[in-house]
């Protein structure tokens, strides 16, 4: 995809903006970025100043989005189904029109970031998910409850995928995989704190004549609404259009040459025919979308079953409850171990495949199910240890970076494909008449595993071949900045992309 002048603007960039490979690394490149302190000092401020702001928004933003997607169902046991004769059947219809508005919203609302500022439209459909928790803390029936739960899905659809797609237009390939696992571990706090906050919610009830449900609700869009406003006055867009009161004239070009050190393209597309023939006439959407659907189907058995086996064995409800949040407790910490590594050695597959191929080892004793409890713990406890959606989507991110709308187009049909076929899949493979032994399940889990990692290596080679093709393009760089290219071994590793 490089042409003459993206190659010339890179060389410019390369110039300005080279790493120094003399230089001595210090603890910080140890623990953060491992080319910290190759980095000059203003790029050191610059990078402050992004994830204080880029970065802080964006968790800040998914942890409330996930509060506001787990308050359905704390609500539920906590007085909703009584006050608005909410049965079984209505329950499930208000859950499938969330996830039909989340599915069908995630490509054009992904594809709005090409056409019109981040800073425009991530903080709006926040303002638009936020009233609709708002109104759902007035619902009356079951009816109005489905409608708010469908507005709900419809403007919280982009941001996940819009907001990855944003964090790679700003971040090398040394400093991407770590704030992306970031971003994505607030999902698992805001699962963490949901229950909390409707305990905290249920001790309102009566305050202003409500219920303590109403108020879940209440707070919850209470505390979206500002994250909201903060991101139209402080998120910077994208470094082509840079925008923001902190951000200096040497900022804004400091952070073009970045990305076009790392080998950013600047082919924005918005929804049209054009976009369509580019993203489907190479192999990177054959791959990378049903790659990340296997992926994704292989990791559905890590979710709500622990609980229903230690049911099984006789827990208490307050062990079933607190142990199996472990489980989360170590899928947190993997998720950044995995993001670290990835950044310091900057190689996303072979993390991705290392990760996955362990998931399938709890998968098969599981399978097995007949063996000692000791190891069915550890089992359902490390069955989270394979995520590594992160980074499968950095690595997306990464690999297409010369082309904005394709980039955008497949992550977001990365997300939508996955979310579409688990909403069936694991109604067929995990079925809850057989919780929690689920031996044919857990062996689908580790099977759709094994073809993720197929899938991935195909993936690895064929970009390793486009890269060595694209070499002899990139040998013609100029010779004066042979020593910045030099500068971070790992870094021109990118270069070609």
């Amino acid at each position: 995809m490089a042409d003459i002048d993206f190659d010339a603007e890179k060389q410019a960039a390369l110039k300005r903006t080279g790493l120094n490979p003399k230089a001595k690394k210090g603890w910080r490149s140890f623990i953060w970025d491992h080319d910290t302190d190759q980095k000059s000092p203003e790029e050191q401020r610059l990078l402050v100043k992004l994830d204080m702001t880029i970065l802080v928004y964006a968790c800040l933003a998914e942890f409330l989005k996930l509060l506001d997607q787990q308050n359905l169902s704390n609500a539920y046991v906590s007085g909703l189904k009584t006050d608005i004769n909410l049965d079984g059947n209505s329950y499930n219809v208000a859950n499938a029109l969330f996830s039909i508005g989340y599915a069908i919203g995630q490509i054009p609302g992904t594809l709005l970031l090409q056409k019109y500022r981040p800073h425009h439209v991530l903080p709006l459909f926040e303002v638009i998910w936020s009233i609709a928790t708002f109104a759902t803390a007035a619902v009356k029936t079951p009816g109005h409850l489905a409608a708010c739960r469908f507005f709900v899905g419809l403007a919280e659809a982009p941001f996940f995928p819009g907001m990855l797609v944003t964090l790679a237009a700003w971040y090398t390939p040394a400093e991407l995989g770590k704030r992306s696992s970031i971003f994505f571990v607030m999902a698992q706090v805001g699962s963490f704190f949901s229950g909390y906050l409707q305990a905290a919610c249920y001790n309102l009830t009566g305050v202003g004549g409500l219920a303590g449900w109403r108020w879940l609700f209440i707070m919850d869009g209470v505390m979206s609404l500002p994250i909201a406003l903060v991101g139209f006055f402080f998120f910077p867009d994208s470094p082509a259009r840079a925008r923001g009161w902190w951000m200096t004239p040497a900022d804004k070009q400091l952070a073009v040459d970045r990305i076009a050190r790392a080998g950013v393209g600047k082919n924005p597309g918005f929804f049209d025919w054009k976009l369509i023939k580019r993203a489907f006439s190479t192999w990177h959407w054959y791959l990378f979308v049903p790659g990340y659907v296997f992926f994704g189907l292989g990791t559905q058995a890590a979710t709500t079953w622990f609980g229903v086996w230690l049911q099984a064995e006789g827990y208490s409800v307050y062990l079933r409850n607190i142990i199996p949040t472990f489980t989360n407790l170590v899928t947190l910490v993997a998720v950044l171990i995995w993001g670290w590594v990835s950044d310091y050695i900057e190689n996303r597959p072979l993390i991705m495949i290392i990760a996955i191929i362990y998931g399938i080892f709890p998968l098969a004793c599981l399978s097995v199910w007949d063996i000692p409890n000791g190891l069915k713990f550890f089992s359902y406890l490390t069955l989270g240890v394979e995520y590594i959606t992160p980074l499968f989507f950095t690595w997306a991110n990464e690999v297409n970076r010369q082309d904005d709308g394709v980039r955008s187009f497949i992550v977001a049909s990365m997300n939508c494909a996955q979310y579409a076929m688990a909403a069936w899949v694991t109604i067929l493979t995990l079925p809850a008449s057989k919780a929690p032994k689920f031996s044919v399940g857990y062996q689908s889990c580790a099977a759709f595993n094994a073809i993720a990692v197929i899938i991935i290596a195909a993936i690895w080679y064929w970009d390793r071949r486009d890269k060595a093709r694209a070499l002899p393009e990139d040998s013609e760089i100029d010779p004066t900045i042979q020593g910045a290219e030099e500068g971070s071994e790992k870094d021109t590793k990118y270069l070609s992309e």
